[in-house]
């Protein structure tokens, strides 16, 4: 697979404050390569229930923990939603809409 495409990932650390409250800290930005590809109309269909026209699919290169709720992808400097996430061989798949 060919990543020529960069985006930006976020992840936010949680802490437990003072009063045992949970806040949040500075986020973690890494610049990480990708490539986009399309969402099949059946993969759609099994995420969404419906079609989304807007939804795809980004390949990084590498294993990162996206499942936690804090997490967020900058791709061609808009911020997308995290819809779903695949982990195969050495890469992570995310589906973002």
């Amino acid at each position: 697979m060919i990543y020529n495409e960069r985006c930006t990932i976020k992840l936010y650390q949680k802490k437990e404050g003072y009063l045992g409250d949970v806040v949040s800290t500075d986020a973690i930005e890494k610049e990480v390569a990708c490539s986009k590809s399309k969402l099949s109309v059946t993969s759609q269909e099994l995420v969404f229930g419906k079609f989304n026209k807007k939804a795809f699919v980004l390949h990084i290169q590498g294993i990162h923990n996206l499942e936690s709720e804090s997490s967020e992808i900058i791709y061609k400097g808009i911020k997308r939603s995290i819809t779903d996430v695949r982990y195969h061989q050495n890469k992570t798949v995310v589906i973002v809409t």
